[in-house]
């Protein structure tokens, strides 16, 4: 349990996730979204500190997400641990066992045609980062990634956010960038890629995160807060 403000580097995603992080139930992006969208009764029902079979649900999931997953932890180098499965499919029995096995673990299951691909897509993506407007925050000594922030409102409510990429330079304060790695089996174009945002609450998210940023960082004096868009099939394009 984290009983203190502040940023921290070492918190696994299992624990971030799960029940008791912080003294109260706090407040995350994920569950505003469903406050904003649904209703009150929803987000309780998502919230693992409120409903306690949510907490013991054991997360399955998709290709998708599964791919995003194992790309995002390729190019940030911290995520969830990924397991290779020596499989070519999940039609047998000894397959999905094991799948279901990685998952109960807290890793993200690959099948080994799956992790070559993730490797693929997230090798063309640090090229294109590397030749990008943003090269200059992203690398090993330039700073963190999986960053779990915590903090309380005037309130009292907690609040908690985990940030894809904090660059060093961010903790000095003045004008500070943070970045979000996303994945997309569409298109990364801007004009396309901002309807999906909206779809999935970046909105929200963007307004948390720069909200909690402020808090936790008191001399930022403004925030561009930049959603990194990767395309899972070739070219492999980065907007």
């Amino acid at each position: 349990m984290i009983k203190e403000a502040g940023l921290y580097l070492d918190i696994p995603e299992k624990a971030y996730h799960g029940a008791g992080l912080t003294p109260a139930p706090p407040l995350s992006s994920s569950i505003a979204k469903v406050l904003i969208n649904q209703s009150p009764g929803h987000a309780w029902w998502e919230h693992a500190d409120l409903n306690k079979s949510k907490a013991l649900e054991v997360e399955h999931s998709t290709k998708t997400q599964g791919m995003g997953t194992a790309i995002h932890k390729l190019i940030l180098g911290k995520g969830r641990p990924l397991k290779v499965l020596n499989f070519d499919d999940y039609k047998t029995k000894a397959a999905r066992e094991a799948r279901d096995a990685a998952v109960a673990d807290g890793s993200t299951p690959l099948l080994g045609k799956e992790m070559d691909r993730a490797e693929v897509v997230a090798e063309a993506a640090k090229r294109r980062l590397a030749d990008s407007p943003i090269a200059h925050l992203i690398g090993e000594d330039k700073g963190d990634a999986e960053v779990t922030g915590i903090w309380q409102e005037a309130n009292g409510i907690w609040c908690k956010m985990r940030v894809d990429w904090l660059p060093h330079a961010a903790r000095e304060g003045g004008h500070i960038t943070v970045l979000d790695l996303k994945t997309t089996g569409q298109s990364a174009r801007a004009d396309d890629w901002s309807r999906t945002m909206f779809d999935f609450g970046g909105d929200v998210q963007d307004a948390l995160y720069r909200r909690g940023i402020k808090k936790l960082i008191p001399e930022a004096r403004s925030i561009d807060f930049v959603f990194v868009v990767v395309e899972q099939d070739e070219p492999c394009a980065v907007q």
